[in-house]
């Protein structure tokens, strides 16, 4: 139950930060978990059942957004998407289920709107989660991987 509270709690806070980057006109392109940090200092962000509005979620490694005078529904259906597939797996169901709604009213879109939304952010983010990486270096068998099993499918 707590986990749960949790959840939502960090989906409203990320919904804000996401709608805010999104209704400056910006996509992030590389939005995921580990590119929001507290910055309130060690601690500010250690209660993970509750995420103060003064927490001071900042979002990192702009290097890949992007702007443009006209900015599709996709990349921020991606941006999404990417939050969800990184959220941890015991908690990704109730922090989707909260992130659609929370950043809907935070851009001012209609609730309506949310069963669309969520589809495409849960085609997405499934997608990401069981994404095959397709290349390697063969002589240290560093990055991304061609041979062997991924998630219980074998690869050649």
């Amino acid at each position: 139950q707590a986990a749960a509270k949790g959840a939502e709690a960090w989906a409203r806070s990320l919904a804000a930060v996401a709608a805010g980057l999104h209704g400056a006109g910006w996509y992030h392109r590389d939005l995921y978990l580990q590119h929001v940090v507290c910055a309130g200092g060690p601690g500010a962000c250690a209660d993970k059942s509750t995420v103060p509005p003064s927490s001071g979620l900042t979002m990192l490694d702009f290097g890949r957004a992007r702007t443009a005078p006209w900015v599709r529904r996709r990349w921020f259906e991606k941006d999404l998407a990417a939050l969800v597939a990184t959220a941890p797996d015991e908690l990704r169901q109730g922090f989707a289920a909260a992130l659609i709604p929370a950043y809907l009213e935070a851009r001012g879109l209609p609730a309506l709107q949310a069963p669309g939304w969520a589809r495409a952010v849960g085609r997405r983010s499934h997608r990401m989660a069981t994404r095959v990486p397709r290349w390697t270096d063969a002589s240290t068998r560093e990055g991304d991987s061609t041979e062997g099993e991924v998630d219980g499918r074998f690869l050649r």
